[in-house]
C-alpha cells in the first residue's frame, strides 16, 4: 500500500504541474483510491471524463491498471472520482 501511495503522490504532482485542474488523493483503498478534482475549468462537457482519465495515464504502471468506477459531482468546480483496480 505504501508503494501505491508513493506512485499516486508522484502522479498527482505531475498531473497538477501540467493542468489547470487540480487533483488530490482523498483516500487509498485496498482495491483502488478516491481523488478530488477541483478548478474553474472543470465544467460538465463532453471532455470532462478526459480530466479524470488523465490521472490514470500519469500513474503509468504496467502491472497495476486502474479504471474509473464512480464519479460524484460535489459542485460545478469539484468532483470526487473513485478508481478501482482493473481486472482483465
Amino acid at each position: 500500500m505504501e508503494d501505491l501511495r508513493e506512485k499516486l503522490e508522484k502522479a498527482v504532482d505531475n498531473y497538477n504541474r501540467y493542468r489547470k485542474i487540480r487533483a488530490d488523493i482523498l483516500r487509498i483503498k485496498e482495491d483502488g483510491f478516491v481523488a478530488r478534482f477541483t478548478g474553474e475549468n472543470l465544467c460538465y462537457t463532453c471532455c470532462l471524463y478526459d480530466w479524470f482519465e488523465d490521472l490514470i495515464y500519469e500513474i503509468g504502471d504496467d502491472k497495476l491498471k486502474f479504471k474509473i468506477s464512480k464519479i460524484g459531482k460535489v459542485s460545478d468546480s469539484e468532483y470526487h472520482v473513485e478508481y478501482s483496480v482493473k481486472t482483465e
